[in-house]
C-alpha cells in the first residue's frame, strides 16, 4: 500500500468481536522478552495477545529453521498507557496547527488510541533470533524508533533487507499485517490489520483488560 495510512482512515473500520481470551505468549520455539518497561508493572515480563494471535505465532516458530526462534518483545498495552503516550506526542505538534493535523502527526508517532493495534491484543513487536538469543541483523535494532526502521529504509545491506523481507514474509504468510514504519511490527485483527487487507471488520478494538491490576493465569499453547 503506497499511500499513508490516516488514523481517519482506520476511524471508519468496524469492529466485530471475536470473543477469544487474551493470553500469554508461550511456546517451544517462542521467546518471549518484554521490553516494555510501561507494561512490566501489570504483567511483569509475560506478553499477552488474543489466542488467535497466540496459535498463529505458534504456527510461525514451528516453521522456522531450525537455528531460528522467533521472539516476541511487545503485545498488549493498556489503552490508558496508549492514550498517555498519544498525549505526550500531542504536545510535541505545533499549536498553530488544526486538532485533526496535530492528530495525524502524533499518529504517525504513536497511534491514535481509538484505532491503535497494542490496546486491541492483536499488535505485536517480533524478531528471528539464534537459538542462542542473538538477533539476526535488520539494519536497527528493534524498538530503536529511528527513520531506518521504516521496513523499506534506504542504506541496508544485502543481508539486513533480506532479513527484514524474510521476517515479514513468514508473518504475512500467516495472515499477519506488516506496518512498514517499522519492520518488527505486525497485527492481526485490529483496523490496521482490516484496513490492509480490505476486511470489512476488525475483530478486536482496545479493551482495558488490566485495568483492575488483575492478570490472568498464563496459558500455554503449544506451537
Amino acid at each position: 500500500m503506497e499511500r499513508l495510512v490516516l488514523a481517519a482512515d482506520l476511524q471508519h473500520v468496524p469492529v466485530k468481536e471475536s470473543g477469544e481470551p487474551l493470553v500469554a505468549v508461550q511456546g517451544d520455539r517462542l521467546v518471549p522478552k518484554q521490553i516494555g518497561e510501561d507494561m512490566r508493572p501489570i504483567t511483569g515480563n509475560a506478553i499477552y495477545v488474543w489466542q488467535s494471535v497466540a496459535a498463529k505465532l505458534g504456527l510461525i516458530a514451528a516453521k522456522l529453521p531450525e537455528e531460528l526462534l522467533l521472539e516476541i518483545v511487545y503485545g498488549y498495552r493498556t489503552p490508558s498507557i496508549q492514550q498517555a503516550l498519544f498525549a505526550q506526542a500531542m504536545t510535541r505538534q505545533p499549536e498553530g496547527n488544526g486538532e485533526d493535523e496535530r492528530i495525524e502527526a502524533a499518529h504517525r508517532e504513536i497511534a491514535y488510541p481509538p484505532v491503535a493495534g497494542h490496546p486491541t491484543g492483536g499488535a505485536v513487536d517480533v524478531q528471528l533470533v539464534k537459538c542462542g538469543g542473538t538477533a539476526l541483523d535488520f539494519g536497527s535494532p528493534i524498538w530503536n524508533f529511528v527513520p531506518e526502521a521504516a521496513t523499506f529504509s534506504s542504506g541496508m545491506t544485502k543481508e539486513q533487507m533480506t532479513n527484514r523481507l524474510v521476517l515479514r514474509e513468514v508473518m504475512m504468510a500467516a495472515g499477519f499485517a506488516p506496518f512498514d514504519g517499522e519492520w518488527w511490527h505486525f497485527s492481526y485483527g485490529d483496523r490496521e490489520w482490516a484496513f490492509y487487507y480490505q476486511q470489512p471488520t476488525a475483530l478486536y478494538a482496545p479493551i482495558e483488560q488490566f485495568a483492575s491490576g488483575s492478570v490472568p493465569d498464563a496459558k500455554t499453547l503449544n506451537s
